[in-house]
């Protein structure tokens, strides 16, 4: 069990954060699955172990471009491959748990996922790794240990230092995924976002996803739509500093091989920088706000670790005849402390006013 804890000290209006010794690199940690060989009532599949391989090789190729200048700085490659029964819910925590305790905020992370997802009754969505007794019924797959609530993957990302993370997913319906992860991802907090340095990205489709495709003038290939359009990319991390170049591509090699007739766009990214620059627009204005419908008995379930938090703030200084009291630091301590204990389940001790 992991236990992190947080310092956050607040002493005038000021706000420090120190994170001593950190070197300056750039790793690559990639979390690759493909599941194939599902048991009843699931169907199987025969191209997303394959997927998920020409996508990790695709990456461990893009990442060594970006050091064609500097081999002699090239960094480490950090590359997991979970397929079929090794693709297991505790597998894959696992995996995630190294990432979280080895990487570094400069250090870029990779999850790649070919395999079923599904949604609840509740609407929350859940991958479904690999597991091994057949079940009468989907809805209990769904509700079972043994798949993975996006809730609970948004949780184990969160706790990996890197900023730049991107999630790649050709499995079920795309857009109900990317907005169920976008949710539990994407930070609402206009107070973090500004001050945030997390570029995380997620690459889906727009509706469900598919087995094999085939091109317009082509014959039928095995594998996702998706899987061939980023192949065709020039170096997929360019999409963290050129995301129109990345789309750009992307959107060309879509139209010439149209695959659905020119019926539909298959491919869709989704940019957390987009999502902030929209929440830092939006203070007055007509239209919604989205309401989490997360209740407490759901957010105990689903976590996954300990963490905790200090904050230390003062207002008044009566010691201190020549300074003046202030009036926001605890505000402020208490509107993060807010953030953290009902969206990251932090245990909150306080210190304000202490002498």
């Amino acid at each position: 069990m992991k236990f992190l804890y947080i310092l956050v000290v607040y002493l005038l209006t000021i706000i420090n954060y120190c994170f001593g010794g950190v070197p300056s690199k750039k790793n690559l940690f990639i979390l690759a699955i493909g599941i194939d060989n599902y048991k009843k009532p699931l169907p199987s599949f025969k191209s997303c172990e394959e997927d998920a391989i020409k996508f990790t090789n695709k990456f461990k190729s893009d990442y060594d471009k970006l050091f064609s200048d500097n081999k002699d700085q090239k960094k480490e490659v950090f590359s997991f491959f979970l397929s079929n029964k090794n693709a297991n819910k505790d597998s894959i925590k696992k995996v995630f748990e190294f990432i979280s305790k080895n990487s570094l905020p400069d250090d870029y992370f990779v999850f790649i996922y070919a395999g079923i997802t599904g949604e609840s009754k509740t609407g929350e969505t859940f991958i479904v790794p690999f597991f091994d007794k057949e079940e009468d019924s989907i809805s209990l797959i769904l509700n079972n240990s043994v798949s993975i609530s996006l809730n609970t993957l948004g949780k184990w990302a969160n706790s990996i230092q890197c900023n730049n993370q991107l999630f790649v997913s050709e499995s079920g319906n795309g857009q109900i995924f990317a907005t169920n992860l976008i949710t539990e991802l994407f930070e609402s907090n206009i107070l973090i976002t500004s001050q945030s340095k997390r570029n995380r990205i997620i690459i889906t489709t727009k509706g469900m996803g598919w087995d094999d495709y085939q091109c317009q003038g082509g014959k039928r290939e095995n594998g996702g739509p998706l899987c061939y359009l980023l192949l065709n990319v020039n170096n997929i991390f360019e999409i963290f500093n050129n995301q129109g170049k990345v789309e750009f591509e992307i959107m060309k090699t879509e139209i010439q091989c149209n695959p659905f007739n020119g019926e539909k766009i298959y491919s869709v990214i989704y940019k957390e920088s987009d999502f902030s620059h929209l929440l830092s627009n939006k203070f007055q204005g007509r239209g919604i706000k989205v309401i989490s419908n997360e209740n407490e008995e759901m957010r105990n379930r689903n976590a996954e670790t300990k963490n905790y938090a200090i904050f230390i703030g003062s207002n008044e200084y009566i010691d201190k005849t020549d300074w003046r009291n202030l009036t926001n630091p605890i505000n402020d301590a208490q509107a993060i402390q807010t953030i953290l204990k009902n969206k990251y389940n932090f245990e909150v001790k306080t210190l304000y006013n202490m002498p």
